[in-house]
């Protein structure tokens, strides 16, 4: 989410007092007819249509009435799901499509079926329905459904640089892959490759691809691509109102392109940038992991839980941090390198250290003073065992931790 972003960042909950201390103070800053919390619960997807919204959690399947509120929570206690964490799912002609680790599930509201062609155990990165036809992007390539054939497009027949398929995006018939050997350009027969050598893309992991009808936008590790079939455009922190250089995902209405970072929200409307986080919004965690467009509604998914926006008339409030925080390593679980954040209310001494299960320091990514502010570090893990590990932040008095997962 290299991993595509998030499907494989698991939620840890956040300090309740954190979390009081925090809507204590947006309860006198925001007005309740622009920001409703819905769910608490790392969001993995989203997806609508004129009645329900359709969410992907690490808790199962939430479907909610836009009219009425109801909430309906679908698990592997009280349904054929095979698993509560769900990491991708799309809704078309009646049906949803949702995937778990390796699994691939239709539902109609009544039947549960899953699918599995050739049976192959792959992971699923992203779900696009469009025309009639389901488009899978897999770590075995893309794949194809029209509701009766099953077609599979490599690196062996299609000319593609890998066959893991992170996101999916649909424009002018053709399809734009992400991928983390560039970026793909795909009409089902030929493959355009667009990379850091031969374009003006920064790196080559592509996080987030979405187009809005004239632009496609691409999101990468290192910035915002814009690019109109012939000119790219790169925004960064460094020249833009970006919240961070990360992005994560994408979504454009209404003249409005939306933008999901590891450091929180970003609104673009072609002139003007703004930025949403903990402190100026009911989003409980700066890192974003999906949006979904629906008319004036901005449905905002992060790792801690589900925001409905307003957006007609969106004041934006300008605040400072009102406490340190430590938030989750991403990617967690990682195979050799995760990036760390953190924030702190001023300035002061700081002391971040990695802890194997035991107690036992196994490195010191910080040790000396700081001021207040927002801060990454990056974690190489390459020469530990396989396990979990313990993130420490020291500050004044304070002192926080998060849990961390290396698998090799």
């Amino acid at each position: 989410m290299q991993y595509s972003t998030l499907k494989f960042i698991y939620r840890k909950g956040i300090n309740m007092k954190w979390r009081i201390c925090i809507l204590v103070l947006l309860a006198g800053l925001l007005h309740a007819d622009q920001w409703i919390e819905y769910l608490e619960a790392s969001i993995m997807d989203l997806d609508y249509d004129d009645h329900y919204v359709y969410v992907a959690t690490e808790k199962g399947l939430y479907i909610i009435n836009k009219k009425t509120n109801e909430q309906y929570l679908y698990t592997s206690s009280n349904s054929e799901l095979p698993s509560n964490l769900i990491y991708n799912l799309s809704f078309a002609d009646s049906i949803i499509w949702l995937s778990t680790i390796e699994h691939l599930l239709s539902f109609d509201g009544e039947n549960w079926t899953i699918h599995n062609p050739g049976n192959i155990n792959w992971f699923i990165y992203d779900l696009l329905y469009d025309n009639g036809v389901l488009w899978i992007g897999s770590d075995h390539g893309l794949v194809k459904y029209n509701g009766e054939n099953w077609e599979i497009f490599n690196s062996d027949n299609s000319g593609f640089p890998t066959n893991k398929m992170w996101n999916l995006t649909n424009a002018d018939s053709a399809l734009w892959i992400g991928t983390y050997e560039g970026l793909i350009k795909f009409d089902g027969i030929n493959c355009e490759v667009f990379n850091s050598e031969n374009s003006t893309l920064p790196v080559n992991p592509i996080r987030a691809v979405h187009y809005d009808g004239q632009i496609l936008w691409v999101g990468t590790d290192y910035g915002l691509l814009k690019y109109d079939g012939t000119n790219w455009e790169h925004y960064l922190v460094s020249n833009s109102g970006l919240p961070d250089n990360r992005i994560i995902t994408l979504e454009y209405g209404n003249g409005i392109l939306w933008v999901g970072t590891f450091y929180g929200l970003g609104r673009y409307d072609g002139a003007n940038w703004s930025c949403y986080d903990y402190r100026n919004s009911a989003i409980a965690h700066e890192l974003i992991t999906s949006l979904a467009v629906d008319r004036d509604i901005l449905w905002i998914g992060s790792m801690e839980n589900l925001v409905r926006l307003n957006y007609k008339e969106l004041n934006i409030i300008n605040v400072t941090p009102v406490s340190i925080c430590l938030y989750n390593n991403y990617p967690n679980p990682f195979n050799s390198v995760t990036y760390i954040n953190y924030t702190l209310n001023q300035t002061g001494h700081v002391k971040l250290t990695v802890t194997d299960i035991s107690g036992r320091i196994v490195d010191i990514l910080i040790d000396k003073q700081q001021n207040g502010g927002k801060y990454t570090l990056s974690f190489e893990g390459s020469g530990l065992v396989s396990g979990m590990y313990v993130c420490r932040l020291e500050s004044g008095n304070i002192q926080q931790s998060q849990k961390m997962i290396l698998l090799k």
